[in-house]
């Protein structure tokens, strides 16, 4: 079942959370990795005060202006001798860099997580490189790239090999949401070329205030258990999502919603013909009432076999005339194969709307390829080839009945 939620009200939670956590004074309980034997995160001695994070201290930090350790790298290569902390934060504050190398052992977070976080005056970078087997846990909310100052926070989350990242929790306890890039012209971007990313509550790519998120994954897994996929969410932000390779994305709740508020501008772009994309909803420049929403881009470059189609149970588009809209682009200048019929889309219900300046029978430029929202099983969002002029009558009546049976649905 769907869940309905109030967009208006959880967003000003959330900034209210963040306006609270990102007050927090340092204090003598908070664990600060000072790297003064090694880059070993399972030494007691490297870090101040000296003795293992644990769920004790109020914050974790790597590479915070705190006690002028502004840049450092703590690694976890194995078990943690104390496995729980309660919030992390990777890269705070001015002028700060901090990475983690986590490529064995499980290392639980009983708070929120930041990686790049509160930069103002200078630059606040954080990076977190998850590999091999490593296991995040963050029972919480996980931030890329966030900060209430002028734009100075960048996060990078590396994904690779077998590691799993998990954000538990659930909507009601405002837990276990994934957010890249946010708030202000900070930037996040998550690079995935293996492990899984499991999300409990909400993910949004690009969310606020000229903010900039990226993920690619090009192998490994990326599932949602609840809530919506965000790309674009308002106030000028930009949001991408690029899949390639082996990608396997398992939207089992609400599905996507790319360019989400008035000003908002979210893309899909797709390279190739291995991966696999599953969702309920893809919601493209609207949502399903058709309420004012941004600007969403879905593009396709396809190898010389095809294309990776979308698989969703229902489809919304804004062919433009409400605020924002939906744009489809596709480069077939690799495709080989010639098949007279191209389904960028699998659609299990139904379809409502149109991308700008494509209505049904619509040439797709460059492609030679005419659009059809009636295609595969009868409802699917296919390329059809354009035939020889000696066809066009046939051609004709065929999408007359795609137009009826659209209708009658």
């Amino acid at each position: 079942m769907t869940q309905k939620i109030n967009f208006a009200k959880l967003t000003g939670l959330v900034a209210l959370l963040l306006t609270a956590a990102m007050a927090l004074p340092l204090s003598a309980q908070d664990a600060v990795f000072n790297g003064s034997i090694s880059n070993d995160w399972n030494d007691a001695d490297n870090w101040s005060p000296s003795g293992l994070p644990s769920g004790a201290n109020p914050l974790t930090e790597i590479g915070t202006g705190a006690l002028g350790l502004n840049v450092a790298t703590a690694d976890i290569s194995g078990p943690l001798t104390s496995d729980t902390i309660a919030e992390l934060r990777v890269g705070r504050g001015d002028n700060t860099n901090g990475t983690v190398n986590h490529s064995a052992g499980t290392l639980n977070t009983s708070g929120w997580s930041f990686v790049g976080v509160d930069g103002a005056g200078g630059l606040a970078q954080g990076t977190y490189n998850l590999s091999g087997s490593g296991d995040l846990q963050v029972n919480g909310n996980m931030f890329v790239g966030l900060g209430g100052g002028s734009g100075n926070s960048s996060g990078t989350f590396n994904i690779s090999d077998n590691s799993v990242l998990s954000l538990n929790g659930d909507l009601a306890s405002q837990a276990g949401a994934f957010v890249v890039g946010a708030n202000d012209g900070n930037n996040g971007v998550v690079n995935q070329t293996g492990g899984s990313v499991t999300y409990n509550a909400w993910m949004t790519v690009g969310e606020s205030s000229g903010a900039t998120g990226i993920y690619n994954i090009s192998a490994g897994s990326l599932n949602q258990n609840s809530d919506w996929l965000t790309i674009g969410e308002g106030g000028g932000a930009n949001g991408s999502l690029n899949v390639s390779g082996t990608a396997d994305i398992n939207l089992n709740a609400n599905g996507f919603r790319v360019g989400r508020f008035g000003d908002g501008t979210g893309s899909i772009n797709i390279d190739g013909s291995t991966a696999t994309i599953d969702t309920t909803g893809l919601h493209l420049g609207v949502d399903e009432a058709f309420n004012v929403s941004g600007t969403a881009n879905l593009n396709y470059v396809a190898d010389a076999l095809g294309v990776s189609a979308i698989n969703a149970t229902d489809v919304f588009l804004n062919d433009g005339t409400v605020s924002g809209g939906s744009s489809l682009g596709v480069d077939l200048s690799s495709y080989t194969a010639g098949a007279s019929e191209i389904v960028l889309v699998n659609v299990d219900g139904s379809v409502t709307g149109t991308f700008v300046g494509l209505a049904e029978g619509a040439v797709v430029a460059g492609t030679g390829y005419r659009i059809t929202y009636a295609g595969g099983d009868g409802n699917d969002i296919s390329l059809l080839a354009v035939p020889e002029p000696g066809s066009m009558i046939v051609l004709t009546v065929g999408l007359g009945v795609a137009a009826f049976r659209r209708r009658r649905r």
